[in-house]
């Protein structure tokens, strides 16, 4: 089958799925095969039904699955179900612009050694521009002593954590992935033992950067399609509370680590001096939730059997 194997895994967002599934039937290139892997209590595919309709006319071949809830588990499952030779994972809370899935398409086309792709978010831009530039510039500064995640060349920092390139208008070769925007060649998976690590349970956190480090790991390049756009809109429903969400920052980005990196005094101290960061940024943001949780995080990682 050729065309692209479209992958929507969702949890409780039906308003925020049916405003995707309507970006996706105005797509310019029309050969989908559609998967919506649904976590939630109940089936969303007779609360997105008019959407439904208006796909059916555009694509054929429309798949829904119920599950248990579990980002890296439905992908998986998305992947087992899927017959084309591009797989496209998106977020359910975005909105493509209408020629996006044709531009992640292209990206592949450049080269054959390309084995994924990341879109780009555009409404990234937009929020940075609502920040002053003496503040932004600040900012940045301290993202930069510190080695944090964030704004960057889509490359991994020294402390392991990665960059986005979202802010980079040109296309290039990068590193990490974008977990809302990704796309893989099925050749990437198929018996090459390359799968989403079901050591990330639940909401998840950092499961892109886990799946990046393992398609470099296998020869592939990612590419950074900066025609492919879209808007990530960060829906609020099934969201980790901060607390929760920042020790798992925590745990994920150490597993991701001692997973794929050579263990060393020099890097560890890497590490723990971007979760001193992390704690120092909370503090100035008065966001004690996130303080809390990254000390929770960085006290299991140092004295739980799991991590050590």
């Amino acid at each position: 089958m050729k065309g692209v194997s479209v992958i929507i895994c969702t949890k409780d967002r039906p308003y925020d799925l049916q405003r995707l599934l309507n970006s996706i039937a105005r797509q310019t290139y029309k050969e989908i095969q559609l998967i919506v892997v649904n976590g939630g209590n109940v089936s969303v595919e007779e609360q997105v039904k008019d959407t439904v309709l208006l796909l059916k006319k555009m694509i054929r071949d429309i798949n829904w699955i119920h599950t248990k809830p579990g980002l890296t588990l439905q992908r998986n499952i998305g992947i087992g179900q899927a017959k084309c030779p591009i797989l496209i994972f998106f977020d359910d809370d975005i909105i493509l612009e209408s020629d996006c899935i044709e531009q992640f398409v292209k990206a592949f086309q450049l080269d054959l050694s390309i084995g994924a792709v990341c879109g780009r978010i555009k409404n990234i831009r937009d929020d940075r521009y609502k920040i002053s530039r003496i503040k932004l510039f600040l900012y940045r500064m301290f993202q930069r002593v510190f080695a944090l995640a964030g704004d960057g060349n889509g490359r991994f920092k020294y402390s392991t954590l990665a960059t986005n390139p979202h802010l980079i208008e040109e296309s290039r070769y990068i590193e990490c992935l974008s977990g809302c925007c990704m796309a893989f060649r099925q050749s990437v998976f198929q018996g090459t033992g390359v799968s989403f690590d079901p050591f990330f349970v639940g909401y998840c956190y950092r499961e892109d950067v886990e799946i990046s480090k393992q398609v470099l790991s296998k020869g592939w390049k990612i590419y950074y399609a900066a025609n492919a756009r879209l808007q990530h809109l960060v829906s609020c429903t099934a969201r980790l509370q901060e607390r929760d969400a920042a020790k798992m920052l925590v745990e994920n980005s150490f597993y991701i680590y001692t997973k794929h990196w050579r263990k060393s005094f020099f890097r560890t101290l890497a590490f723990h001096w971007a979760m001193l960061g992390y704690v120092i940024e909370s503090l100035i943001l008065k966001r004690f939730g996130r303080v809390i949780g990254i000390m929770e995080g960085i006290i299991k990682v140092n004295f739980s059997k799991r991590f050590i």
